[in-house]
């Protein structure tokens, strides 16, 4: 099963029942509804234009797939944000678990705009911890993209609304599409994040922006540790019925995060992590371990 197939799976599918109304709406209300019809066409003018889809080929075993994935814009330059775990990664605190493995993906093209081809790009820095990944457009030619400037940006505090913008798939010609959340709550632990409600389940990678078009930070995957998911009632995949889909990662981390990553790329260090020292040996123990004939085994 795909990466994205995995999330597509935790998070879920989100389905809003049409709701009848029968009596005429206020004017108060035609007043927020129209506040609400700014604020989309607002995001949709000045940020559509940054959300681009990252297509690469991904090996799993002996087969080869491609994947499309969406990324924004946060430099003229080229340099594209999206999730780690889409482009393969595997979340810090499962490393151990998948015997620190790391699916490198290939054939890297970025698609802007109306572009169905993509021009060619690589992938030059991960964040495993936040699910952050940056992706470079290597053949620039001179090129000034419309672009997020994430040190512009804003904050978001418990009940403000929380508007994404994403592109639909090659059927519907990648037009922009909205959702719309609130800030459910705002937590500290594991560390600053976000809570929106299940609208943004399934935005990794995208960028939340409060409803006068500013960033306010990240759609990000944040799991407990494997340890705290196997203590939890049901173990597992009972600690999995508290996964609340992606969680926004606050501006001022994003920012934080991707001059490191910048640092990280100028190292020349190879992009994707080593596996943990002993992750080898432990799955090696654990194939000895299976392999081991218990007395009367024939």
């Amino acid at each position: 099963m795909s990466q994205i197939c995995i999330l597509a799976a935790l998070a879920g599918a989100a389905f809003v029942s049409p709701v009848l109304v029968s009596a005429p709406a206020s004017p108060v209300a035609l007043v927020m509804g129209d506040e609400v019809g700014a604020a989309y066409k607002k995001i949709v003018e000045e940020r559509a234009a940054t959300i681009v889809t990252i297509k690469y080929v991904l090996k799993q075993g002996d087969e080869e797939q491609e994947e499309e994935v969406q990324g924004v814009m946060i430099e003229e330059g080229g340099l594209v944000m999206t999730s780690n775990t889409l482009m393969g990664g595997v979340p810090e605190a499962y490393k151990r678990m998948m015997g620190g493995r790391m699916r490198s993906p290939k054939d890297i093209k970025v698609m802007v705009g109306d572009d169905n081809e993509g021009v060619d790009a690589k992938l030059v820095a991960r964040d495993s911890e936040l699910d952050l990944a940056w992706v470079q457009i290597t053949k620039v030619e001179g090129k000034k993209f419309k672009f997020v400037d994430l040190a512009k940006s804003g904050k978001a505090e418990l009940g403000d609304r929380l508007l994404v913008v994403e592109r639909l798939g090659k059927f519907m010609d990648r037009s922009p599409v909205v959702a719309e959340s609130r800030v459910k709550a705002v937590v500290s632990k594991p560390r600053n994040l976000v809570l929106p409600g299940s609208e943004f389940a399934s935005s990794f990678g995208m960028p939340a922006f409060n409803d006068k078009a500013e960033f306010v930070g990240t759609c990000v995957l944040q799991l407990p540790s494997a340890e705290e998911m196997e203590a939890s009632q049901g173990g597992m995949f009972g600690g999995l019925r508290n996964f609340r889909g992606a969680v926004v990662l606050p501006a001022e981390d994003v920012v934080k995060a991707t001059v490191q990553a910048k640092e990280t790329a100028k190292s020349g260090k190879p992009v994707d992590e080593e596996p943990p020292a002993d992750a080898n040996k432990d799955a090696e123990d654990a194939g000895d371990k299976k392999d081991e004939k218990k007395p009367g085994d024939k």
